[in-house]
């Protein structure tokens, strides 16, 4: 591989061109990434205090989930206030959770 003062000014314009194209590429990646990263967490935040979920509570039938303390003593939900028949704990999300968390 030639050193940058090798090349030919054409040859140098056309590098330059095509690293441009990758940089614009890697930005696009970048930007979908942040995206998808963004919808997740707004995905596996709790209604209530609009965290990342703690012990994650999954309600039934809503299926709405909060943090265990957030919920606390509630008998409806307070994201669409239907009344909680019963409460799941939800071990699969708190897992994904766990996993994506940065401390």
């Amino acid at each position: 591989m030639k050193k940058l003062k090798e090349l030919d000014p054409k040859a140098l314009k056309e590098r330059i061109v095509r690293l441009e194209s990758k940089e614009q590429d890697l930005q696009k990646a970048i930007a979908k990434i942040e995206h998808a990263e963004s919808s997740l967490e707004m995905t596996l935040s709790c209604c209530e205090c609009m965290e990342m979920v703690k012990n994650p509570i999954t309600l039934v039938p809503c299926g709405h989930h909060y943090c265990t303390k957030c919920l606390a003593n509630a008998t409806e939900c307070k994201e669409c206030e239907a009344e909680i028949e019963f409460k799941l704990k939800n071990k699969p999300l708190e897992i994904i959770v766990s996993k994506i968390t940065y401390n």
